[in-house]
């Protein structure tokens, strides 16, 4: 039996109410993990940053912006981290497995107000429906790292 392996991660994206919830779509072999980025996560994260950068000597400013962008970079991680680690990360993680997904669906360039181009990415499946929008990665790119694992149903 393979092992479950991470193929690609879509970083950053919103769901929920004006999308007030963040998570990392960790693209596997046999699926997908919607890993939800906490608050503390960035917050840990930010407090590691900015103690690294103080052992290198940087400057006050240095440090300050590479904390306020510290959650940008947290997805690199689920590349070295375990799978079964990935879903228990946090109470609101959860995996949809490959035969669970009945369509995949990316609908791209909804222009937004903070002048990026947001784009969507619906996922019907056995539990039901979830929309993502995305636009810190190509519409082209998540098709590719989703094709991988899911073929033609992403559309």
């Amino acid at each position: 039996m393979n092992e479950e392996q991470v193929l690609g991660v879509i970083p950053n994206v919103k769901s929920g109410v004006l999308g007030q919830k963040t998570y990392n779509l960790v693209a596997t072999n046999k699926g997908i993990i919607v890993a939800q980025l906490t608050s503390s996560m960035i917050k840990e994260e930010a407090k590691r940053v900015a103690e690294e950068l103080k052992e290198q000597g940087a400057g006050r400013l240095k440090r300050m912006g590479a904390t306020m962008t510290a959650g940008i970079n947290l997805y690199k991680r689920y590349f070295s981290m375990p799978v079964a680690d990935i879903i228990s990360e946090t109470k609101g993680n959860f995996s949809i497995g490959q035969n669970q997904v009945k369509a995949i669906r990316i609908k791209t360039n909804n222009f937004s107000d903070k002048g990026k181009d947001q784009h969507e990415l619906t996922i019907k499946w056995s539990g039901g429906k979830s929309k993502f929008n995305f636009s810190d990665i190509s519409p082209k790119v998540v098709k590719d790292i989703l094709r991988q694992t899911f073929g033609d149903i992403v559309k």
